[in-house]
């Protein structure tokens, strides 16, 4: 249905329209769901080149169609690509951000995001431990201890820290995923 809906709105408002981008986008969303990620890459693709000619409006639909396509890219083993758009994702929401607690965590996700690229890169510096802290603070206050989404940055950094020689660092974090996920899934 997304496919059709693309192509009358294609047809009745033009190629560069936002609203055209925004049904790529959810069309890019439906292929990912169904595993079909090169489809997903192309609409999401076609989303990103109409979102950058509206950029200056709406910065975080941007932001939102990198952050989608970076998740493909992943999964296809594109790690470069997918680290350009995360890079550029989170670029878009610092900018964009605001005192509120959801822009935190909009940022907090990219950070996120970004740092689990570089570690699929092998890139285990000082850069993504910042990236990590800071999305593990404002997670942690934003949604609590006990947050799975909490549980995944501490799963990141405790890659980082087994990576970095610290393996009894890497122990303790994957121990409080682990209680985490007990929690939520059961013993």
């Amino acid at each position: 249905r997304y496919e059709q809906a693309l192509g009358i709105f294609r047809t009745k408002l033009g190629d560069k329209d936002p609203t055209v981008a925004t049904i790529a986008n959810n069309l890019g969303n439906v292929y990912k769901s169904l595993g079909k990620t090169k489809h997903a890459i192309g609409a999401y693709s076609a989303a990103r080149k109409i979102r950058m000619l509206h950029q200056e409006q709406h910065p975080l639909a941007l932001a939102e169609t990198l952050n989608n396509l970076a998740g493909v890219l992943m999964m296809e083993g594109q790690h470069q690509e997918a680290r350009e758009c995360c890079e550029q994702s989170l670029s878009l929401r610092r900018e964009a951000a605001g005192a509120g607690e959801e822009k935190k965590m909009e940022v907090a996700t990219a950070e996120h995001n970004l740092a689990t690229v570089l570690l699929a890169q092998g890139v285990h510096d000082a850069r993504v431990e910042e990236l990590c802290t800071r999305a593990l603070e404002v997670k942690r206050e934003a949604l609590g201890a006990e947050s799975l989404e909490v549980a995944e940055v501490q799963m990141a950094m405790a890659d980082l820290a087994m990576a970095q020689g610290r393996p009894l660092e890497a122990l303790e974090r994957a121990q409080q995923v682990l209680a985490v996920l007990k929690q939520h899934l059961g013993s």
